[in-house]
This record gives structure tokens, sequence and C-alpha cells, in this order.
């Protein structure tokens, strides 16, 4: 929409000039009568101070503003669409998002969210990560309007430098497929050489060449998802030991920065109390 607008404003400049330059050629007026009669003319005012006096000019005139109203309703309806359909304010919300976005550091990025993607980005707001989503699909895109999204192809190198993949800790490749995937890890390991990149192999053959492009980890959920159906189904009770064990591992690591933080808020107390003593024997 934006490039929309730059294109209607040259529109509308390029037939000033136009008709400038007519005037002044054809009819031998200054620059300013000419400039003067083509505004008046495209605007339909018609004060009739600055008439064509030759067949040419009158000819040109005509043609003028033909041309020239086109034009200028078509500007004056893309102008207001620009404003009226909210345009305006996704540009803004994006300039904004954009400079958030620049501030990340040791952040991850989220290339695609489909049915994996979602989940992840569901797992990073739970542990309260830093993160950037990328995905074509501005639709998609709104249901996450609480996190920081960029619209855009995630393989273009441009799309990659707004998310601050330089200074970024890891990056998630769950494009929608392998060949997309291949692509975004050489592009990304080509950006950030100690970047971390998980991606998902929709092929078994895959794993090799995603490997092979610089991906640190390869996660296939098709094939996972039927190991563990199938140890749901011969091995449940190993199956639920893990998962509990899992849960138990992430509760004891949430308590234990819980019982970090309490220590450090009552050494501050300690110290303020230390340090306000010594203010009062003074």
């Amino acid at each position: 929409m934006q490039n929309k607008i730059a294109g209607t404003i040259l529109l509308l400049f390029s037939i000033l000039l136009i008709g400038t330059l007519g005037f002044m050629l054809i009819e031998k007026w200054p620059f300013l009568n000419s400039l003067y009669t083509t505004v008046v003319t495209l605007a339909t005012v018609g004060y009739g101070d600055f008439t064509p006096k030759s067949p040419a000019g009158k000819t040109f005139t005509i043609f003028l503003i033909l041309s020239g109203m086109s034009l200028l309703l078509y500007s004056v309806t893309t102008i207001t669409s620009f404003f009226v359909e909210g345009e305006l304010s996704q540009v803004l919300r994006e300039r904004k998002m954009l400079k958030k976005i620049s501030l990340l550091t040791g952040h991850y990025i989220v290339c695609g969210v489909g049915k994996t993607g979602s989940y992840i980005v569901s797992e990073l707001l739970k542990t309260k990560r830093d993160f950037v989503v990328i995905d074509k699909n501005k639709d998609v895109l709104q249901k996450y309007e609480n996190c920081l999204c960029i619209a855009g192809d995630a393989n273009d190198e441009e799309i990659l430098k707004n998310a601050k993949i330089e200074t970024a800790d890891g990056l998630f490749a769950v494009l929608p497929t392998d060949e997309e995937i291949l692509f975004l890890i050489i592009t990304a390991r080509g950006l950030n050489p100690n970047l971390k990149i998980v991606a998902r192999g929709i092929k078994d053959s895959s794993a090799g060449k995603l490997r092979s492009a610089g991906a640190n980890s390869i996660i296939q959920p098709n094939r996972i998802g039927g190991m563990r159906m199938v140890s749901e189904m011969v091995r449940p009770a190993v199956v639920s030991f893990l998962d509990k064990m899992l849960r138990k591992a992430r509760m004891t690591c949430v308590w234990r920065k819980l019982k970090s933080k309490t220590r450090r808020l009552r050494r501050f107390q300690k110290s303020l109390s230390s340090g306000l003593g010594l203010c009062l024997l003074r």
C-alpha cells in the first residue's frame, strides 16, 4: 500500500510537470503562469485569467483536463482508502514493532506459524522468552497480536535482518516444505554463524541435507509421533513415568529460580536496612 501511495504522488507530480512544460512550450508562458494554469485546470476552478489562445494550446488543455481529472480522482480514492481502511494505523504499528525488535538480544526467531509453529510460540510464551514470529500470511499473524511479528518471506535476508538475526540466540525453521527450510537454514547461517538452528524435517530423506546445510538439530514430528504412539501402546508405564519426571524437573527448575530471586531480595533488604541504620547513626 505504501508503494501504491508513492506511485500515486509520483503520477500527480508527473501530470503537473507535463502540464507546466506543455503551456510553456505551446503558449510561451512563464513557468509560474504555466504551473498556475495547470493547477487551476486540474482543480476545475477555471478562473479564466489565463486561457490558451492557439488551437494547439486548446487541444493540449482538453487532453490535460481529461487525463488530469481521471488521475486526480484515482489519487483521491487511493489516499482516502489509505486512511479509512486502517492502512495508516497498520503502517505505524509495524514501525513501532520494528523499533521494539531492534532492541532485542539473545532472542529466538520462529519462521512459520503453522501447526508446529503455533505450539512453539505457545511454549515460548509460557517460559517468558523473547521471540519474533515471521510468516507470509498476515491473517495468521493476527492471532499473535500480543507478540512481535513480521509479515514476510523468512528466506528474505532483509526480513531476517529486521528480526535482528545477528543478535538472536536461536531460530526455529518450521516452514511448509523441506526445500524452503533448507534455503532458510543456508540464509540464516550466512547471517549469523553462531546461531542455533532447530529445523523440522518433513521427509526422512531430508534430515541429512538439513544438517549439512547448517541445522544444529532436526526434529521429525511424524517419526516422533509414531514412536510415541507405539510407546503408549506397548510401554505405557514407562511413558507415564517419563512424563511425570519431565514435569517434576520443570517444576523444580521454576522453584529454584523462585528461591534464587527470594534470596536476592532478602540480601537487598538486609543491605538496605544496614545502610539506613548507618545514616541514622551519623
